[in-house]
């Protein structure tokens, strides 16, 4: 390769390697009536880094403004036959893997390639089938239209198969397909390309940034780490709304955003992203009817969430209405929605690392009850999305489901309570219900089919019960009182860390603590009928 100072001693450089493609180039350009020919490899003082960084992020705007680009493919041979010449495979040359070569293909209006023996071979409009369907650039593209057109995503993907010789140019060789500018740090590494995203929101408010399907754990961020996870993103396309996307930002917290969320799992939200990949969109629907989601999981600090996989799935897509607030409010449905204020690091800290534990969507339950009787006579009876009767001890909720997920029925023993309910808020907070038969009959307690209701009130709880909606029991000395005006009922409301940990006079104790079952993260519920041991639990 000539460098810019190997062209100040003509006579040396015109025995290097590479010196051919320079003088065919201004031949074929005097052939063309130029004056004029402009090499990246010999015209840039790569020793002056203001000028490198210069041409970098003008580099873009320079093809554009050309009369024409000259790409010549050193490794396409064309084959002369006796019935004429053979048209190579242009599609197998290297040309089309190297970084900077995009901005060379795209930019300009007229592109004009030629073989290794320097013989026609197309222009960018003749060949833009067989080089869209080379590259998954849209042929609109090469035949002039605007990159901006299309989503960050789709521009990704663009650069996916690509590669360079320095880590840095994988993002330095982008600028110009987003339109951005940022300072060359050659040394920093992979985080040239989190520089080059972060430039972009800046000027963005595109979430098909977002994406992109996680392969690995360790990545927690919203931001993904090369060119590379986009390359399945050529079909993400950006929705727009009358409702502007909310901005967002790095902040010293991570990325902040809000978004619409709904609870999917324990400790889980999938949440909205105002756009779409219409190649999942295969039931005629028209594509704006969908939102593509991406699963989020929320950490030990309130505000901070990390990416994860859910059961191996990145990404759940969802009719519109599944997101819409105001929808919500007046449809029974088991998906209620939230707009939330997130924070998401690009690194989770030690202490979470436990994030990317799998989950069990549910509880596993300790009590005496759970022995077989002698007389062969269940203690109590159990409804619940997943029971497993010969293990007696986990009540799971399924994916997506939301509310209650376990109703324990303790009439078959005529105790002094009636039933205890179970399940999760909209923030994954264990909420527990307890009724005594005068509760039961006074509140209408609902049964595991009814279906909980969107209230706008209170934000993060969610009425399942006919009962005023700020009535929670309240708990001093960790004894649980009952819901004012609302005799033999007790609503218990845990927190998503440290779970519940309460007595009810003379009915029972109950304990929910984190716990694992099989190798994954549960909420253990430990039931002690104080009634039957005739003995109080000793405080924590």
């Amino acid at each position: 390769m000539v460098s810019f100072q190997d062209m100040q001693n003509l006579a040396l450089a015109s025995n290097m390697k590479g010196f051919g493609k320079i003088r065919k180039s201004c031949e074929q350009a005097v052939r063309d009536g130029y004056s004029y020919v402009w090499v990246d490899t010999c015209c840039i003082n790569k020793e002056s880094s203001a000028e490198l960084s210069e041409a970098i992020n003008s580099m873009f705007r320079w093809y554009k403004a050309s009369a024409v680009c000259y790409v010549f493919l050193s490794d396409v041979h064309t084959i002369t036959l006796s019935g004429g010449t053979m048209m190579p495979e242009i599609g197998s040359s290297r040309w089309f893997t190297r970084g900077w070569t995009l901005q060379e293909l795209v930019a300009p209006q007229h592109v004009v390639f030629y073989s290794q023996q320097w013989e026609f071979l197309g222009t960018k409009q003749t060949l833009s089938k067989l080089l869209s369907s080379q590259t998954h650039i849209d042929e609109a593209i090469l035949n002039g239209e605007s990159p901006s057109n299309r989503t960050i995503a789709q521009r990704m993907s663009w650069a996916s198969h690509r590669v360079t010789t320095r880590v840095e140019d994988t993002a330095y060789c982008l600028l110009g397909i987003f339109d951005v500018y940022m300072p060359m740090l050659y040394g920093e590494g992979k985080r040239a390309f989190l520089r080059l995203q972060e430039e972009i929101i800046k000027r963005s408010d595109d979430y098909t940034i977002f994406a992109w399907p996680i392969r690995l754990d360790d990545q927690p961020g919203l931001l993904a780490d090369s060119p590379a996870a986009f390359a399945d993103c050529q079909h993400i396309r950006s929705i727009t709304t009358r409702k502007v996307n909310a901005p967002f930002s790095i902040t010293n917290r991570g990325l902040s955003i809000k978004l619409m969320a709904t609870p999917f799992a324990l400790d889980t939200y999938v949440v909205a992203l105002n756009c779409v990949n219409g190649q999942l969109v295969t039931d005629g629907s028209p594509v704006g009817s969908y939102r593509l989601g991406i699963f989020l999981r929320r950490l030990n600090e309130d505000d901070q969430y990390a990416r994860v996989n859910q059961n191996g799935n990145t990404f759940v897509q969802l009719k519109a209405l599944a997101w819409d607030q105001e929808v919500l409010k007046h449809l029974n449905t088991k998906r209620p929605a939230q707009e939330i204020e997130i924070n998401v690091r690009q690194q989770v800290a030690e202490t979470d690392k436990n994030v990317y534990k799998d989950r069990i969507n549910g509880f596993h339950i300790f009590s005496e009850f759970l022995e077989p009787p002698a007389d062969g006579r269940d203690h109590f009876s159990i409804s619940a999305f997943s029971w497993h009767p010969e293990e007696r001890i986990v009540v799971v909720m399924k994916p997506g489901d939301f509310g209650t997920m376990g109703f324990l029925d303790f009439g078959v023993q005529g105790r002094n309570f009636k039933c205890i309910r179970i399940g999760f808020d909209f923030d994954h907070n264990p909420v527990c219900f307890i009724a005594t038969q005068k509760g039961f009959k006074d509140t209408h307690f609902p049964r595991l089919t009814d279906v909980p209701q969107w209230t706008d009130e209170v934000a993060g709880i969610h009425k399942r019960t006919p009962f005023d909606k700020f009535a929670w029991s309240k708990v001093f000395n960790w004894l649980a009182h009952e819901v004012e005006r609302h005799p033999g009922l007790w609503a218990i409301k845990g927190d998503r860390i440290r779970g519940v940990n309460v007595e009810i006079h003379n009915l029972v104790s109950l304990q929910i603590i984190r716990g694992e079952f099989q190798n994954k993260l549960v909420w253990n519920l430990y039931l002690r009928d104080i009634e039957v041991t005739g003995k109080v639990r000793p405080k924590p």
